[in-house]
């Protein structure tokens, strides 16, 4: 589940000052995918150890679905392709309520989704990422 924060490595990144809520987050590797795309900064994806969160992360810098197949799990994968492709069919793929929430939250532009998750990391790297369009 850890490579499900995946999901907010968000294409329009959010300002910078959100950024400063990635430091909640206690997931080293969950803190540099948040900070990647907080900040837009694509060098935090070279820092994470999971390899799936690692190329979901790396995917959304250069807008494609390839990264997303690399991706061995099912959620994670659909995440990342949900993402890329801005399509909510598949959040509604994920299994686990929090990942869904945090799929919809970045595919819709809708932070209310972020208010739903109960994980403390996953709502902050929703939080720090998702920006109401």
């Amino acid at each position: 589940m850890r490579a499900l924060l995946l999901v907010f490595m968000v294409t329009a990144v959010a300002p910078a000052a959100w950024a400063s809520e990635c430091f909640s987050i206690k997931d080293a590797d969950q803190q540099n995918a948040c900070l990647a795309s907080a900040k837009g900064d694509k060098s935090y994806c070279f820092k994470i150890r999971d390899a799936d969160l690692r190329e979901g992360c790396l995917a959304t810098f250069r807008d494609e679905t390839y990264g997303c197949f690399k991706i061995q799990e099912p959620d994670a994968r659909s995440a990342c392709l949900g993402e890329t492709k801005s399509d909510k069919s598949y959040c509604f793929k994920i299994q686990g309520a929090d990942e869904r929430n945090a799929c919809l939250a970045e595919v819709k532009g809708e932070r209310s989704y972020c208010f739903k998750i109960q994980g403390e990391d996953l709502r902050n790297n929703c939080l720090a990422n998702t920006s109401d369009r």
